[in-house]
């Protein structure tokens, strides 16, 4: 699993000063359980891991979807594919939608 600075994984809201970076959660909200959250919601959002490389292993729930619905299959993408995949999506999406 990748994870960002301080080995934490994205969306972790983060204080910048010229000692660092320190983690600014909520009082309410300790470090492992915004680490849950940052998880579950990577889950829901269709991405089963990101190795250390960034590449991105998506869900096969979601890749179905993708492919019933877009006819796109993706169940990994490099870092360096981004901007094609992007593209990619973009055209199939406003097919998608023209035809509904």
């Amino acid at each position: 699993m990748l994870r960002g600075r301080g080995g934490l994984l994205g969306g972790c809201p983060v204080r910048l000063s010229r000692e660092g970076m320190k983690l600014a959660l909520p009082r309410e909200i300790s470090q492992e359980e915004a680490m849950r959250i940052n998880w579950e919601s990577q889950r829901l959002e269709g991405i089963e891991e990101i190795e250390n490389d960034g590449t991105v292993l998506f869900a096969d729930e979601s890749c179905e979807i993708m492919k019933e619905r877009l006819g796109y299959e993706c169940k990994t993408m490099k870092i360096e594919e981004y901007k094609e995949r992007a593209v990619e999506l973009g055209h199939l999406y406003e097919e998608f939608y023209r035809s509904t």
